[in-house]
């Protein structure tokens, strides 16, 4: 088995011709069926990918990308250059089981470390473990769960299972470099936020109170409506946080989004003193992503579910913290919003 980054059109096109074999049409990224944009995106620094190849033939893909890259501000990605995405894997199904997922995620990460790179997330499903075995065998820790992160018609035919539901994913978070320290504020009224920042052991301070910024709340928002799938980064919480973010949340639901994902400044005293309003809201506590906005801030994970059925006990975690993680997660869930349909 050979391991190489992406550098020519004729290897963007193998590429396209193992995703087919494995997911069809159905791949939650269009773009990577697109030679010439993943060709593009990889020349540009938004998307590094590594292949597997056995005999000539394209066997397995990891990507190292900017995380959420297609929501930007003027152009420029808001996430921190130091952070990447480890997504986009495939493996064809005579290949699984024989290291391959291994060997390019070993790769990649030689590789970032000696590009500087800070950290690394990995979002695995929950209807297997294999990603997120390999993901923690790595030393990448959970943080942050999207229940029905990706839509019910993305469907690995070799995962097990049906397609009928959503699936859910579970963020993994590996720390490429000495962890920068600095301080949380945890949301009122979550208290496992506050333990899952002490519990990982990545050198921050949880705080109370504090001054609360004065400044209107400032976010981005993306959604793709054929995905049914939305996000919003808060940039600046304010004053008017939980009534922007319930008027947003309306809007978006009414709007038949079935997974709205909520980045918040994790440092910010209006968050945690306005987390009991955005309960209210029918946002829930989802985790925690370390050093993800530009300057190395900070993000609290909230969620928005619209009108989907979740089954908890279809949610397969790999160990304890895995298992604390959904179970909080959701707890939170169900004691949100009525309008989603617990399995």
């Amino acid at each position: 088995m050979d391991i190489r980054a992406l550098s020519t059109l004729d290897e963007a096109r193998a590429l396209v011709d193992c995703v087919y074999a494995v997911y069809g049409l159905t791949f939650h990224r269009d773009y990577v069926y697109r030679p010439e944009q993943m060709l593009e995106l990889n020349r540009s620094g938004l998307v590094r990918s590594f292949l597997a190849f056995d005999g000539g033939r394209v066997i397995g893909h990891l990507a190292f990308l900017r995380p959420f890259f297609e929501l930007q501000r003027g152009g420029v990605p808001l996430a921190d250059p130091g952070i990447g995405e480890v997504g986009l894997s495939v493996v064809l199904p005579d290949a699984q089981h024989s290291g391959v997922q291994s060997a390019l995620g070993h790769a990649m990460f030689r590789w970032a470390k000696a590009d500087g790179k800070h950290s690394a997330m990995m979002k695995c499903v929950t209807n297997h473990t294999y990603s997120q075995r390999s993901g923690l065998a790595m030393g990448a820790r959970p943080l942050a769960l999207f229940l029905a992160g990706v839509p019910q018609w993305v469907a690995h035919p070799q995962a097990g299972g049906g397609n009928d539901a959503p699936i859910s994913t579970m963020l993994l978070y590996l720390p490429l470099a000495p962890a920068s320290g600095g301080e949380v504020r945890p949301p009122r009224g979550v208290p496992w936020l506050g333990a899952l920042v002490a519990g990982a052991g990545l050198g921050r301070g949880l705080a109370e109170g504090g001054p609360a910024e004065e400044a209107p709340t400032d976010l981005e928002v993306e959604f793709q409506p054929a995905k049914r799938l939305a996000q919003v980064h808060v940039l600046q919480a304010g004053p008017d946080l939980a009534v922007r973010l319930d008027a947003l949340n309306r809007w978006l639901i009414a709007g038949h989004m079935a997974h709205v994902s909520y980045f918040l400044p994790a440092a910010s005293a209006q968050v945690q003193a306005q987390a009991p309003a955005l309960a209210e809201a029918g946002l829930f506590p989802a985790g925690w992503v370390p050093q993800l906005h530009a300057g190395g801030a900070d993000a609290w994970v909230y969620s928005s579910l619209g009108p989907v059925s979740v089954d908890p006990a279809g949610i397969v975690t790999h160990g304890d913290a895995g298992a604390a993680l959904r179970d909080a997660v959701v707890a939170g869930w169900r004691a949100g919003a009525p309008g989603p349909a617990a399995g």
